[in-house]
C-alpha cells in the first residue's frame, strides 16, 4: 500500500500483527515510539544538511528512507548518526523520568543501530568514514569483510544459544541482518533507518 512518499508492505502489518499478538508485556507501544524517534532524527538531519526524501517504506525487516539525491560522505555521516544519537538521548531523559523500560528501549535500538554492519546506521559511518580516509574502494572491501565477521558471529551466537535451551531471538535478529545485508549489496536503496 502506498500513500504519497510512504510505503506500507504487507510483511510489515503481518510482523505487527504478530508482534501484537505475543506482546504479553504490552512493550510495542514503547517499541514503536522509539522507532519513529529514530526515523525523526534521520529526517531532521537529512532536512538540516537539505537533503530530500523520495520515499519512506516500512516492511518486516524495518524502514528506509530513500533519498532523491545522494549526500556527501560528511552528511551521510551526520544524517547516519542522527536516529541513534535520537534513541541514546531519549534513553537518558527515559531512565532519568523512572521510565526505564522506553529507556532501555531506546537504549537497545540506538546502540543496534551503531553497530557497523553496512545496512544499519554504523554501517553507513564506517563507510563513509573509511571512503573518506581510504577511498570507496578499500572502504568496499572493509565494509564487505566487516559484514561478513558480523553476521557470522552473531548467526553462530544465535544457534549456540539455541540449542543450549535459549531463545531463538539471536537467531532471528542474524537472518535479519542477513537479508538487510544481502539487500544493501545488491544495490536495493536503503538509506537511513533499522
Amino acid at each position: 500500500m502506498r500513500w504519497g512518499k510512504v510505503e506500507v508492505t504487507g510483511g510489515f502489518l503481518l510482523l505487527m500483527a504478530w508482534i501484537n499478538y505475543c506482546d504479553t508485556q504490552q512493550l510495542l507501544p514503547a517499541a514503536f515510539c522509539a522507532a519513529v524517534l529514530h526515523e525523526v532524527g534521520h529526517w531532521v538531519a537529512i532536512r538540516m544538511v537539505k537533503g530530500r526524501i523520495a520515499l519512506l517504506r516500512l516492511s518486516a525487516i524495518g524502514a528506509q528512507l530513500q533519498l532523491e539525491a545522494s549526500l556527501s560522505y560528511g552528511q551521510e555521516i551526520l544524517c547516519a548518526l542522527a536516529g541513534p544519537i535520537l534513541n541514546l538521548t531519549a534513553a537518558f531523559w527515559a531512565v532519568s523520568s523512572n521510565r526505564e523500560v522506553f529507556g532501555g528501549i531506546n537504549l537497545a535500538l540506538g546502540v543496534f543501530n551503531l553497530l557497523p554492519i553496512s545496512a544499519l546506521d554504523g554501517g553507513r559511518i564506517l563507510n563513509c568514514a573509511a571512503a573518506l580516509v581510504l577511498g570507496p574502494e578499500v572502504s568496499d572491501y572493509i565494509c564487505k569483510t566487516v559484514d561478513f565477521v558480523f553476521s557470522a558471529v552473531v548467526g553462530v551466537a544465535g544457534v549456540v544459544l539455541l540449542f543450549s535451551g535459549g531463545s531463538v531471538t539471536l537467531v532471528m535478529i542474524a537472518v535479519w541482518i542477513w537479508k538487510r545485508m544481502v539487500m544493501y549489496r545488491r544495490g536495493t536503496k536503503i538509506r537511513f533507518g533499522g
